[in-house]
């Protein structure tokens, strides 16, 4: 069954309308057939459609049932590093598919890209999110933004920081509703922001060798939302 995510739908007369690439997967990639069934799925509503026709390539789906959402109780975040954009675009692809709820993306001291070229590639970055979430089957969309060291730190959330020399996460921790992974350049994090961690986050660290950006966010994410998400 096709399961489409977006921010919004073109909703008119009880039928999804949907054109440009949505058409063109639903349509031409999927061959969608009359009659066939469509899930659509926005931030809270998830809808049942019947595809009946096409139209100046635009696509009809009549609604046959609404289903809302209930928000989650506990998210998980991930911040990555100005980097490669490639990179930046597998592990926003990779976390989504693995349970991340936002990405914040941040200049490091050792970050390699400048802020405009991550900066132009937001509009991407969504495009990526909503395709993973759809392909994965998100019952919601995870957020992207960029913001600064200092401000994320300062967040009221549980703060993980991947540590590839020492760190071991407690047993039982203290869980806020929010968790934030802290994932680093290549170069590592820097003195002042190993200090800046060490006092308002968890180090932890894998027994595996030193991975890259777009591997560590689907360890850990992967690891952390089964552990402290999903009891």
């Amino acid at each position: 069954m096709i399961y489409i995510v977006r921010e919004k739908f073109n909703i008119t007369e009880n039928k999804i309308v949907i054109e440009k690439d949505d058409y063109n997967y639903i349509c031409n990639v999927r061959r969608v057939k009359k009659d066939e069934k469509v899930l659509f799925f926005e931030p809270g509503i998830l809808r049942t459609t019947i595809f009946k026709e096409t139209s100046g390539k635009k696509g009809f789906f009549e609604i046959t049932n609404t289903e809302i959402i209930p928000p989650k109780e506990k998210f998980l975040h991930i911040t990555l590093p100005f980097a490669d954009i490639s990179a930046i675009e597998t592990a926003i692809k990779n976390g989504v598919e693995t349970g991340v709820d936002g990405f914040f993306l941040v200049k490091t001291e050792f970050s390699n890209t400048k802020k405009n070229a991550v900066e132009n590639r937001l509009d991407r970055f969504k495009s990526i999110i909503e395709s993973a979430a759809s392909q994965s089957r998100r019952t919601n969309i995870p957020f992207i933004k960029i913001d600064t060291f200092e401000n994320i730190i300062s967040l009221q959330s549980t703060h993980i920081f991947l540590d590839p020399y020492n760190g071991n996460f407690p047993e039982k921790p203290e869980i806020s509703k929010e968790i934030t992974i802290w994932i680093g350049p290549e170069g590592g994090f820097s003195e002042k922001e190993y200090i800046l961690l060490n006092k308002s986050a968890y180090p932890v660290k894998f027994n595996v060798p030193v991975m890259r950006m777009e591997t560590a966010v689907s360890a850990a994410s992967a690891f952390f939302c089964d552990r402290l998400l999903r009891n």
